[in-house]
């Protein structure tokens, strides 16, 4: 029974190892898929990070160049106006040359030739010359100089061009983007995740092997829980036998010694009689020895005195013992009979008076005692075996540590990675995702703008505030409009607006993502603005007061384009296009509208 249970606690750690070593398989299987994906992504993250880091380098690149940009288009501006002028100072020049070549061709006549002007060979009142007037000479000089000045202009206006293409092609590298930080820390953060999956692509064959070792490593554990299974399940059985077979020994013993004797009494009592037994037995069988050796000692001695010169023993003993002889042999005569005596008054004891004749059986627990010795043998084999398999376990712990040890920092830096993924995909604590929160700071942004002209359409009734409660219940979570109503001071949903009010607050977003898209856009201004429908849902004192927001607009440069089909609209805007309706077809009319 003792063997079955420690087979049975074997076997219960043998299976919870098993449990630990399929945990420890399930983690080195995770890590052999993450390896692989990492492979798989190495390409794409590779031209992330090359596009990250040519946006960078661009992004960097564009603060010179725009300002090359700035520097070829001053350049360019003075040629240009150096060209002009130069070109003003020709001209005004080539007017007083013209003016005065009258006198230049009155410097030439000859009074022998004819004029070339008139044809007259005479001259009565030839032109003269101004003093400060323009020569020729002059007037080359200055066209000289004017085609040096295109020359020049030109030159400017292709490194300006150029110096255009150049910053056009760094904003098309960037996308767009221009914040130099921003696009930096995008970069670091793509090589990061590049140098994340090479390190683990790297290790992907590692990984592999020690899940290898780690499945081989479950085969001799199942062969000792199924080993130590059967073993229990025999001792068991053999454990039945021996307590069936143990229960028949009990009676049989029961009705041999009847009623009133002790078992363990009667064991004791014939264990020490079965001894004395034995000593007496070898007693008597050297009492028969020595008796026939001593009757063949007396015959000879007999025939010996008988043939010598002595009387009678007494003779001889005297001739042949000296003192110490005699005296030994006398102590051994004296303990000898001490024996016997000793003999004698053991098997006289009360104790052996009642004793069967007949000797109890010994075969049975002799039997019991070799099956007993067997079993122990084979436990001692097993012990051994098991001694073997606890120094393998003890060797597989140190392993298991020296492998939790190395992957230690890699789980911590794996926890760290889930927790700012789950950050940032609003996975943890308030449910909002990065992207989410940086769209809501933007729209705080644009509800702050669009306040303002709200403000003005609603006579300072209305305001639109992001609400952030509760944003775990969808996706729309950090990105819930509110209105608060003046009159009553409380916040309420943006469906509670009427059709107008809907309008307005839509109109008044409009304009702020505008402003907002041109506010983050490096100043790049947004010139038109289109408007479709729902001035229909307006009052008339509403609709004013949106057509104002919009006259504002209007007035400070932008266009306004209105889509409508509302009457009244025709008196605050005088020109545009109109689709009238004929029985032929619809007609496009531009110009001024009608108000009927």
């Amino acid at each position: 029974e003792a063997v079955v249970d420690w087979l049975e606690r074997s076997v219960d750690r043998v299976r919870t190892q098993l449990e630990e070593l399929d945990t420890t398989i399930g983690e080195a299987s995770a890590s052999v898929e993450a390896a692989r994906t990492a492979t798989d992504r190495l390409a794409g993250l590779r031209a992330a990070a090359d596009t990250a880091h040519r946006r960078a380098d661009a992004a960097d690149a564009l603060v010179p160049a725009r300002a090359a940009l700035d520097a070829a288009a001053r350049a360019h501006l003075d040629a240009d106006r150096e060209l002009q002028d130069l070109r003003a100072r020709y001209n005004d020049h080539r007017e007083s040359y013209l003016s005065g070549i009258a006198a230049e061709l009155a410097s030439a006549l000859d009074d022998t030739e004819a004029c070339p002007v008139c044809g007259s060979r005479e001259h009565p009142e030839p032109a003269r010359a101004i003093d400060g007037a323009v020569t020729r000479e002059q007037l080359d000089r200055d066209e000289g100089a004017v085609e040096d000045a295109r020359v020049t202009e030109r030159s400017a206006a292709e490194q300006l061009q150029r110096a255009r293409d150049h910053v056009d092609h760094l904003v098309e590298q960037t996308d767009g983007a221009t914040d130099q930080d921003a696009l930096r820390v995008a970069a670091g953060t793509a090589a990061t995740r590049l140098d994340e999956a090479t390190a683990l692509a790297d290790g992907l064959d590692g990984l592999v092997a020690r899940l290898d070792d780690l499945r081989r490593g479950r085969v001799p554990l199942e062969d000792r829980r199924d080993e130590h299974a059967s073993l229990a399940a025999a001792a068991g059985a053999r454990s039945i036998e021996l307590r069936r077979h143990a229960g028949e020994c009990r009676d049989e013993l029961d009705a041999t010694l009847g009623d009133g004797v002790v078992l363990g009494d009667a064991v004791r009592a014939v264990e020490r009689l079965c001894t004395r037994l034995a000593t007496l037995d070898r007693s008597l069988t050297e009492w028969d020895v020595a008796s026939g050796r001593h009757t063949a000692a007396l015959q000879r001695r007999d025939a010996a005195i008988a043939a010598s010169d002595f009387v009678d023993l007494d003779d001889v003993d005297d001739a042949l013992r000296p003192a110490t002889t005699r005296d030994d042999l006398g102590a051994r005569i004296d303990a000898h009979h001490e024996r016997l005596v000793g003999i004698d008054a053991q098997l006289a004891a009360a104790e052996l008076a009642e004793l069967p004749e007949d000797e109890p059986d010994t075969e049975g627990p002799l039997e019991r005692l070799h099956l007993a010795t067997g079993l122990l043998t084979a436990v001692d084999k097993r012990a051994a075996v098991l001694d073997d398999a606890a120094a393998a376990v003890d060797g597989w712990v140190a392993q298991h540590r020296d492998i939790e040890d190395r992957i230690a920092g890699v789980r911590r830096r794996a926890q760290l990675l889930s927790d700012l993924a789950d950050h940032c995909c609003g996975r943890r604590g308030d449910r909002i995702s990065l992207r989410r929160w940086v769209l809501a700071s933007y729209l705080a942004e644009i509800c702050r703008i669009a306040n303002q002209r709200l403000s003005a359409m609603s006579s300072g009734r209305y305001s639109l505030h992001v609400h952030g409660e509760g944003s775990g219940r969808g996706a729309r979570g950090g990105l819930d409009l509110r209105v608060l109503d003046a009159f009553t001071g409380e916040q309420r949903e943006v469906q509670s607006l009427s059709g107008g009010e809907t309008f307005q607050a839509s109109l008044a977003l409009a304009l702020a993502v505008a402003e907002s898209v041109q506010a983050h856009a490096g100043g790049m201004r947004l010139d038109a603005l289109f408007i479709d429908e729902g001035f229909g849902t307006l009052d008339p004192d509403s609709l004013e007061l949106a057509m104002d927001e919009l006259d504002q607009l209007r007035a400070g440069g932008r266009m306004v384009g209105l889509i409508s089909h509302v009457g009244a609209l025709r008196e605050r805007i005088r020109l545009g296009v109109e689709v009238r309706q004929t029985r032929t077809g619809s007609t496009l009319h531009v110009g001024e509208l009608t108000t009927s």
